[in-house]
């Protein structure tokens, strides 16, 4: 089918996506590809899996900007689509928010969970 020009084209290539949320359906919808349940053509409900499906080469999938701009595996199509900005949530359990161990730890993941988004909005975190 080629290199899609736009998102509608999208519906005319093999797609990856969840299999029972309709979130991946809302997602390509909203960009102008009007795409069902049943075109995707592999389906899964856990992302990494999804994410390992596109870096074999099964499809046209969604992923972390960052992680495919460091993926000689996969390639972006259609780069010029603006993407949204999804949040990133650090959670911890309660009983375990006074531990001085866990609170570095999580001290340190929010440090570089911040870096990330921020090399992310910036193209910053580019390998290509």
């Amino acid at each position: 089918h080629g290199r899609p020009l736009e998102p509608a084209d999208l519906v005319d290539h093999a797609l990856i996506g969840f299999d029972r949320s309709d979130e991946m359906i809302r997602a390509f919808s909203q960009y102008g590809a009007p795409v069902t349940r049943n075109s995707f053509r592999f389906r899964a409900d856990n992302q990494i899996v999804l994410w390992e499906a596109v870096r074999a080469g099964n499809g046209i999938g969604l992923g972390q900007e960052p992680l495919a701009d460091r993926d000689p595996l996969v390639e972006k199509v259609l780069p010029g689509l603006p993407l949204p900005v999804l949040p990133v949530w650090l959670a911890m359990h309660r009983d375990v928010r006074g531990s001085v161990r866990i609170r570095r730890v999580a001290d340190f993941l929010h440090e570089e969970l911040k870096r990330y988004s921020a090399g992310a909005a910036s193209g910053a975190n580019s390998a290509r």
